[in-house]
This record gives structure tokens, C-alpha cells and sequence, in this order.
């Protein structure tokens, strides 16, 4: 509780809902003929207010979570509607190839085929096949394809699609990282004083 007389405020990041309602509890069993009731009914007040603006926050977040799990619901199916459309287009044409949704990274699509056995068929297929789905796959938040041969028990090998945004994140994080680097050889004392930057990308 913080605040002056007359005018008492509650922090409602510090106060929990129990707490606050407990000290509502204790509130109530001040009479109106003690002396510190007029204290006891801003403290009230402040009480009430604090509970309100908790439950409005708690309300806020509840929506906003909701509606990034449905966003990120609808984006999986699409993934998902996509991922059964590129393997039906890709048996037309003659491979014979499982595409799914990874269960570890939802950017990720799985392909399994008996041709990316052979290193020179998962060359070509990477670097002449893909690129036609690029604009898709991207559009559609899939970052990287991974080839398995042999069914679901092979690891696979995972390369990257190419879209744009996956290329920015991949150089921002590159660049914090010898960031971090040169701060670590040029503070070994701790202090927190770097003495040279790393540039470029």
C-alpha cells in the first residue's frame, strides 16, 4: 500500500487477488463508528480498484493469447493443407515422396523419399525442384525442408528454403553472437568495458 493520508493507492502488479480479497475481508470488519473507517473506505477503494485493473490485465493477456493460438492453429493447417497439395504435385510428376508437417519445428516440412539416398538426387531436387515451391513454402512461414530416406526413423539432413526473413534473422543473430565474442575477449575483467566492436555481417 502506498500512498497519503486521505489517499491511498494499491500496486496492482504487487498485490494478488487473494490478498487484495483478504484485505477486503478486513476491511469489512471495521465499523462505521471507529475512527480510522474513513482510512478503511479509501483503503477499500484502493483495494477495489486494484482488483479491477487486475482483472481487466488478466482479461487483456487471456485475449491476446488466444488469438496467437489461433493464429498459430490456422498457419499449422495451412502448413498442413500445403504439405499434402506439394506431395500430390510431386508424385504427378513422377517421385514418389511423403511430405508432412515436423512435429518438432512447425517451419519445417519433412520429406521422405528412397531417391534422396543418393547425394547427387537430393543435390538436384535442393537446388532445382525446391526453389519452385520457394514462394509458397515462404509465404507460408516454412523455413527449411528436411530429406529423410528410409522412412521416419532417418534423421534426414535439413536444408534451408532461402525466404528472405529466415536470411535476416540468421545474419542479426550471427551478428550478436560475435558481438558477444568480442565483448568476452576484450572484458576479461568483468567490468563491463568492451574495448572493440566486430562489424560487418
Amino acid at each position: 500500500v502506498a500512498g497519503q493520508t486521505g489517499k491511498q493507492v494499491i500496486d496492482a502488479e504487487r498485490v494478488s487477488q487473494d490478498d487484495a480479497r483478504e484485505g477486503l475481508a478486513h476491511l469489512d470488519a471495521i465499523t462505521a463508528s471507529a475512527p480510522e473507517y474513513a482510512d478503511a473506505q479509501q483503503l477499500r477503494k484502493a483495494y477495489e480498484t486494484a482488483l479491477k485493473r487486475r482483472d481487466e490485465e488478466n482479461a487483456r493477456s487471456q485475449v491476446t493469447a488466444d488469438k496467437k493460438q489461433a493464429l498459430d492453429e490456422a498457419a499449422l493447417l495451412s502448413r498442413k493443407t500445403y504439405a499434402q497439395a506439394l506431395q500430390k504435385q510431386l508424385n504427378s510428376t513422377g517421385i514418389d515422396i511423403t511430405v508432412w508437417v515436423s512435429d518438432q519445428q512447425p517451419d519445417e516440412l519433412v520429406m521422405d523419399s528412397d531417391l534422396f539416398k543418393d547425394t547427387d538426387n537430393r543435390v538436384y531436387f535442393v537446388q532445382n525442384t525446391l526453389p519452385k515451391s520457394r514462394r509458397n513454402l515462404c509465404a507460408l512461414g516454412v523455413h527449411q525442408v528436411r530429406l529423410i530416406r528410409g522412412g521416419v526413423f532417418s534423421l534426414g539432413d535439413a536444408y534451408s528454403v532461402g525466404c528472405p526473413e529466415a536470411k535476416a534473422e540468421r545474419v542479426a543473430q550471427k551478428a550478436d553472437a560475435r558481438e558477444e565474442i568480442a565483448q568476452a575477449i576484450n572484458d576479461p575483467d568483468g567490468t563491463g568495458h568492451a574495448h572493440a566492436r566486430v562489424d560487418g555481417t
